[in-house]
């Protein structure tokens, strides 16, 4: 069948003369186009921004990995300084520094000045030892237990010979004997306990015809309490337990 337009020229429909085909092609170009321009801001922007984020966290990583590192090992270095020093106060605490202790006792003996050289007799020395006291804790029904020691006790076991030309003075002389001894620095500065007298179980006089004088000798037990170091003041004089 012909068809024939009867519409008169200026109402016909006019022929724009686009080829579909090329629309389709313009419109994959431009397809391709937003593509493209999607592409280049992840590899030009997106990628690099990226990499660059995860080098500084890299980075991060190293820097925080090495101070723990150094943290550690001055973690461990204090530890260790630790350790020595508890080494050393243990030692510290295993020695006791007796040379200002013996030489103040001998002091006593020989002071000119006290009251032992100028009462009318004479004291010496018969015997004279130290030893360590065990320190032991008592538990409910007399149970014996270990206890943590705050410090250490030793024994001074000695025996004096006390000599008079007057028999009848011996008592006194005994008492101004252990007067002097309380009042020494030897007693107050050595960290010795209860009075000098305390173990004192009473003398026999004896009368030596040989020597002219009367002689009283008795055993005393005296003790001294030296404290232990704290480890956490090490900083100490040497010799505070001489």
């Amino acid at each position: 069948m012909i068809i024939i337009n009867v519409l008169p020229p200026e109402y016909r429909r006019r022929d724009i003369g686009v080829n579909p085909i090329t629309l389709s092609i313009g419109g994959a170009a431009l397809v391709n186009f937003f593509i493209l321009l999607i592409w280049a801001y992840i590899a030009f922007l997106s990628i690099p921004h990226a990499e660059t984020i995860k080098e500084r966290l890299t980075n991060d990583r190293a820097t925080a990995e090495k101070k723990a590192k150094e943290v550690d090992e001055v973690v461990k270095q204090i530890e260790e300084q630790l350790q020595v020093r508890k080494v050393l106060v243990d030692l510290l605490n295993k020695k006791v520094y007796w040379a200002k202790t013996i030489n103040d006792f001998v002091t006593v003996l020989t002071d000119p000045s006290n009251r032992l050289n100028t009462g009318g007799f004479e004291v010496s020395i018969e015997s004279f030892s130290i030893a360590e006291a065990k320190t032991e804790g008592v538990a409910a029904r007399g149970k014996k237990k270990s206890v943590t020691p705050t410090g250490r006790t030793f024994d001074v076991t000695w025996t004096p010979q006390i000599m008079s030309t007057n028999a009848m003075k011996m008592n006194a002389n005994i008492r101004t004997f252990f007067d002097v001894f309380e009042q020494s620095e030897f007693w107050t500065e050595h960290s010795f306990s209860d009075q000098p007298d305390k173990t004192y179980p009473g003398a026999r006089v004896e009368v030596k015809d040989e020597l002219g004088r009367s002689v009283a000798m008795f055993p005393l037990v005296w003790k001294r309490y030296v404290p232990l170091k704290n480890s956490d003041n090490l900083v100490a004089k040497k010799g505070a337990a001489k």
